[in-house]
């Protein structure tokens, strides 16, 4: 009976865990989308010189 509850107990974490990290990349891939996206938009409204500077990492 006690391993029962072990094994019962381990299946209920793997399912947490499983849900957890899944939670977590969706949000890394969030933020990452938003850092694209805010960069598009600076890089869009800057003219085409001060762009061409940005994108090689000139000042």
């Amino acid at each position: 009976m006690g391993d029962a509850h072990m094994a019962i107990q381990a299946r209920l974490m793997n399912k947490a865990l499983h849900k957890l990290s899944h939670s977590l990349y969706n949000t890394y891939h969030l933020y990452i989308s938003g850092i694209k996206l805010l960069r598009y938009m600076l890089l869009s409204s800057l003219q085409p010189s001060l762009r061409d500077q940005f994108i090689r990492g000139k000042t």
